[in-house]
């Protein structure tokens, strides 16, 4: 009986441990899973935000070329109003007048030189 009882205990014993091998196995295996998804969501996450930064700085790239072309703008624009580029464009503005003036003076000069003239070469005109 006792031979029978140890027999049965053995028994127990051995699909007890049976089922915990099984039960290893199925859970490192689970494991084994579950750490490779993790690891291929890791790697898509890796590589969207590479993307992403990517993006960014090309962002950054366009943003500096705006800043670039505003800061020229701006210079150009305090060019303008800087007093003594003003002073220079109103001499060159007075000079401009002055020279117009002097042209259509000219001009009125010549005109009445040739009705001299021609009144010169026929007295009729």
């Amino acid at each position: 009986m006792q031979e029978r009882t140890d027999i049965a205990a053995r028994e127990v014993q051995e699909r007890t441990n049976m089922t915990v091998r099984q039960e290893h196995a199925t859970t490192r295996s689970g494991t084994v899973k579950e750490v490779q998804l993790a690891n291929a969501r890791n790697q898509m996450e890796h590589e969207i935000t590479r993307q992403e930064i990517a993006q960014v700085k090309r962002a950054i790239d366009q943003l500096r070329e705006e800043m670039k072309q505003r800061n020229s703008e701006w210079k150009a624009l305090l060019e303008l109003t800087n007093p003594e580029t003003s002073k220079r464009k109103e001499e060159l503005r007075e000079r401009k007048n002055a020279v117009s003036v002097m042209l259509m003076a000219l001009e009125a000069v010549h005109r009445i030189l040739l009705v001299r003239i021609l009144c010169t070469i026929s007295p009729h005109v």
